[in-house]
């Protein structure tokens, strides 16, 4: 997600503010998965062909210390190769802490970045 702007404020309280958010989708999360399914097939495949040996928890072993090594290459192609989708608005209210800094519910975020609505009885 690449924030473009903040369309407009509402101060709710003292510690809280409704905003309204202009942003863009991007496809680093899904590519950044492509690779890591590319990367999880090699390693099948390495194993099939009986290059990794020990135990099956060696193994595992393993076959995690190369992913770790190789994530940050990963998630470098993934930026470097990422595409923008359409601009999108959202609206978020933002809260202050006991330390002063502002952030958003998660829950909140995440139920409207995927377009979720919530039913209240």
């Amino acid at each position: 997600m690449l924030i473009k702007k903040v369309e407009k404020e509402e101060k709710i309280s003292d510690d809280e503010y409704r905003v309204t958010i202009r942003y863009q989708e991007t496809d680093v999360i899904a590519k950044l998965q492509t690779l890591a399914k590319e990367e999880s097939a090699l390693a099948n495949k390495k194993v099939n062909k009986g290059e990794y040996e020990g135990t099956v928890e060696e193994i595992n072993k393993q076959i995690q210390k190369e992913f770790a090594e190789k994530l940050p290459s990963m998630l470098d192609e993934a930026y470097k190769t990422m595409t923008f989708g359409k601009e999108k608005t959202i609206e978020l209210v933002v809260v202050k802490n006991e330390n002063g800094l502002y952030s958003v519910d998660i829950s909140e975020f995440i139920v409207k970045m995927m377009g979720l609505s919530v039913k209240q009885d």
